[in-house]
């Protein structure tokens, strides 16, 4: 059933159904649905303010819309697209303007003699699209009034095969001069360049804008901050492990990083810069880690850890009798005759450590005095091995 802009979900199937055959009830959710589009932008100019046909900057665009609306699930974002005609997005292709209905798009590298087209529509909360708009556009013609010199640097924490980013937002000129002592190059004419250092510190930018109105100048002291990729390595303690004892340390020896990720490959992960891992069944697994830094990009590595069954902990133990389990004082183990008179009774404690071991019993009976053997509380392994096969069985020691 529909109500307004929510359905009321039925389920007529049991949700559970328990081990009694009791059948749960139906369930019902009433859930919010936006099956509608935002309303569409009523208009749209191109400049800050009212409608305009002619721009004299060859760096930046500005085009400002009424706002779109939605009675559901409401405006999350506008998006825009500049073109030289319109529905074209071969100047700007469509980028996220967030809930703003203003626009400036520095940067740019402008023909005199061109029309621009800015495209609008609105996303709604629900990620359904208003029909687009466009503008009537703004052609760029030669200044005449004095330049003002401008630029934005993008980005100064870089990694260390990256450029220093200019973007110029410079108004009324037509040509740039640009000066950058200790960056590659040193100087240049391009409007928007960039510019590589390969020392982290303070350098100074300076942009001279020259028009038919005059020229301006603009210095900006920017601060450099080089990273360096980093490089993940690590060594582990051993590539391989018996069931017994899994527990493996891994050493970091990563360079140029702050941020670890470990991943086990057995469900496991840690953040830890060196740590420890004990893997709980016999297999291959690839331990990967991540190096990360925040500005370069991560590094991964991985190495593969063999977990064995050398010792048969894994191999479950038939014909023998062993009791009582738990135990306090006395553990007694009676093998059939699938055992052969030479079998090995040993007890190994978690680590896989051998505390007991009897052999070469012909009547298959055997004893183990617990507390004559001072073994602690805690877990063991009964191991039962002969020339033929070999079995184990988890052995629980509690005195107290």
């Amino acid at each position: 059933m529909i109500f307004s802009n929510k359905i009321l979900i039925l389920s007529h199937m049991p949700l559970t159904i328990d081990s009694a055959q009791n059948i749960s009830s139906i369930a019902e959710q009433l859930v919010n649905v936006d099956w509608s589009s935002p309303v569409s932008i009523p208009s749209i100019n191109d400049g800050l303010g009212a409608d305009i046909n002619v721009t004299t900057s060859n760096t930046e665009l500005s085009a400002n819309w009424l706002p779109s609306s939605d009675q559901h699930s409401d405006i999350a974002s506008y998006w825009y697209s500049i073109g030289t005609s319109p529905g074209l997005t071969d100047v700007v292709p469509w980028t996220d303007n967030w809930y703003q209905d203003t626009v400036t798009h520095s940067g740019l590298n402008l023909v005199e003699g061109t029309t621009y087209y800015f495209c609008v529509y609105a996303e709604n909360g629900a990620g359904l699209f208003s029909d687009t708009i466009c503008s009537d556009g703004q052609t760029v013609q030669a200044p005449t009034a004095t330049p003002d010199a401008n630029f934005i640097i993008q980005n100064s924490y870089i990694c260390s095969f990256e450029a220093v980013q200019v973007s110029n937002s410079s108004l009324d000129a037509q040509t740039y001069s640009w000066s950058a002592p200790g960056g590659t190059p040193p100087t240049s004419t391009a409007v928007n360049p960039t510019f590589t250092y390969t020392t982290t510190g303070y350098y100074d930018i300076t942009l001279t804008a020259t028009g038919p109105g005059g020229t301006d100048t603009e210095v900006q002291t920017i601060y450099v901050n080089i990273d360096t990729v980093p490089a993940a390595a690590y060594t582990p303690s051993a590539s391989t492990v018996d069931i017994s004892n899994a527990f493996v340390t891994f050493t970091n020896a990563s360079q140029h990083a702050n941020g670890y990720l470990w991943d086990f490959a057995d469900g496991s992960i840690s953040t830890d810069v060196s740590p420890w891992h004990q893997f709980n069944a016999v297999g291959s697994y690839d331990v990967m880690l991540v190096a990360v830094n925040g500005n370069c990009p991560n590094d991964t590595t991985s190495q593969i850890i063999n977990v064995v069954d050398d010792l048969g902990l894994m191999a479950e133990l038939t014909g023998a009798q062993v009791y009582p389990n738990p135990t306090d004082s006395e553990l007694y183990i009676e093998l059939d005759d699938s055992w052969s008179k030479d079998a090995i009774i040993q007890l190994m404690d978690s680590r896989g450590r051998i505390v007991y071991s009897q052999s070469g019993n012909s009547s298959g009976y055997y004893n183990i005095n617990i507390i004559q053997e001072n073994l602690t509380d805690g877990v063991y392994f009964l191991r039962v091995s002969d020339t033929e096969k070999v079995g184990t069985q988890k052995i629980i020691v509690k005195r107290g």
